[in-house]
């Protein structure tokens, strides 16, 4: 199946790589680079039929959450997962556990 995010080309771009916090400016230090590998297909341009699954249901979960008008920080604390699983969860990158 082909890529959502990359429509089967393999890579994404422009993209803002963030190398953190520049301590001695106090500003954010980071570059854009023109391309690079798709995170979710990981370059191949295909990615499984099971995670397109998972994006249905994330999706499916994340309209439902917001409809309810709970904060992805309040659903995860309920579900007693970190904010950064639930947001891959929603976004489709891993399937949900709870």
């Amino acid at each position: 199946m082909q890529c959502i995010d990359c429509r089967g080309a393999g890579k994404i771009g422009p993209v803002h790589i963030n190398k953190g916090m520049n301590k001695q400016t106090g500003t954010c230090d980071g570059m854009w680079v023109e391309s690079m590998d798709c995170p979710r297909c990981n370059g191949t341009g295909d990615m499984p039929e099971e995670m397109a699954k998972w994006i249905e249901d994330g999706l499916a979960r994340r309209v439902a959450r917001v409809k309810s008008g709970e904060t992805l920080w309040s659903a995860a604390k309920r579900m007693d997962i970190p904010v950064h699983e639930l947001s891959a969860m929603e976004r489709g990158r891993k399937p949900f556990v709870n």
